[in-house]
């Protein structure tokens, strides 16, 4: 979805912003000069000052599932980089095909 400025006296679009993934649900103008929140179908508000072309998401740590589970596998792949010696990494490299292996292998 997209938000709109719009110039009503020369009927032009002067600013517009994206909900990259989903559709605007709500809107309201804040009394905080050229400043507008924006509720998006995922999962954020956003705080637009389309003054400057500033934006902030809200809730401001929230992460995505994608988000999630990059970190997760970065996580992982530091434990079995810097926690292992090389015997264990070649012998659990040899041995574990996904994720869940190399969960359990740990516990």
């Amino acid at each position: 979805g997209r938000a709109f400025i719009w110039d009503w006296l020369r009927g032009t679009e002067k600013e517009s912003f994206a909900c990259e993934h989903g559709y605007f649900l709500s809107s309201a103008e804040l009394p905080i000069w050229r400043t507008s929140m924006l509720g998006c179908s995922d999962g954020y508000a956003y705080i637009w000052a389309w003054g400057d072309g500033e934006e902030l998401k809200l809730p401001y740590y929230k992460r995505s599932t994608e988000e999630i589970v990059e970190a997760i596998k970065e996580r992982l792949e530091t434990y079995f980089t810097q926690n292992l010696n090389g015997w264990e990494r070649w012998a659990i490299s040899n041995q574990i095909r996904n994720h869940h292996d190399f969960r359990e292998w740990v516990k």
